[in-house]
């Protein structure tokens, strides 16, 4: 039988993930979804991701009005690339907050194609934070997981459901840790003095890494910024204007 028309409400428990999957036989844009209390946010498992695939955030950008993916994967495309759409037979999570949420689907949510679309995104203030496996073997650098930040006077330093909560993948696992929860994104106000982000790290091996951290619309005068560390009491002056890479 196939799905047609308004679906039962599914209930999502406060504090939780939930998978949910695509009722209809079409592919649905997540833009139209019916929900109340719950993140802005969808996951998908990507196998492009590391060597054993992992979880991919999608957040909902308020300036392109449209879902981007937050890791690079050739399924998904480059990072910040529009992602609006859930193909027919796939499952997706989504989380609510403090408050249990809802979600509905409706007949309009769905949508013909099934190609990914790509819209111009507009420059808001961004660090993306990636963590690769370094290059060995003859191999380049491999994407393990990332996480980002993202300024702006709308948002605030508090935790609050604008901030998306971070699902751990098998392997490495990195986030930014706030109020004890870890986040995939954390959303901030405008920059000030003395803000500073604390890194989540789990499962790392005895191996060689790299972060890189890509600022976007950064580079205001007299801005700077650091990695500090705290095991080597190091600290490395990052680029506002482009991306750093640090081996460790």
């Amino acid at each position: 039988t196939l799905n047609m028309g308004t679906q039962a409400l599914i209930n999502v428990t406060a504090n939780q993930f939930m998978v949910i999957g695509n009722p209809y036989p079409s592919r649905i844009d997540m833009r139209n979804i019916s929900t109340t209390n719950l993140a802005n946010t969808f996951y998908l498992w990507d196998p492009a991701i590391s060597t054993l695939g992992g979880v991919n955030t999608f957040y909902y950008d308020v300036p392109s009005s449209s879902f981007k993916n937050l890791l690079a994967s050739a399924t998904y495309g480059a990072a910040g690339t529009n992602n609006n759409y859930i193909e027919s037979g796939i499952a997706f999570l989504v989380s609510a907050g403090a408050i249990p949420g809802t979600l509905t689907f409706q007949e309009n949510d769905k949508t013909t194609g099934s190609a990914v679309s790509n819209f111009t995104a507009n420059d808001p203030q961004a660090l993306n934070v990636n963590l690769y496996m370094s290059p060995q073997n003859g191999n380049p650098a491999l994407l393990v997981d990332g996480m980002m930040v993202n300024f702006d006077s709308a948002y605030t330093n508090a935790l609050d459901i604008n901030d998306i909560k971070k699902l751990n993948s098998f392997g490495e696992n990195v986030g930014l840790k706030t109020a004890n929860t870890v986040l995939a994104i954390e959303r901030r106000f405008a920059v000030s003095n003395d803000d500073t982000l604390y890194i989540n790290m789990a499962n790392m091996q005895q191996q060689n890494y790299q972060w890189q951290l890509l600022m976007n619309n950064m580079d205001f005068p007299g801005r700077a910024a650091f990695l500090l560390d705290a095991y080597l009491q190091t600290s490395t002056v990052l680029d506002m204007a482009a991306a750093t890479t640090i081996d460790f």
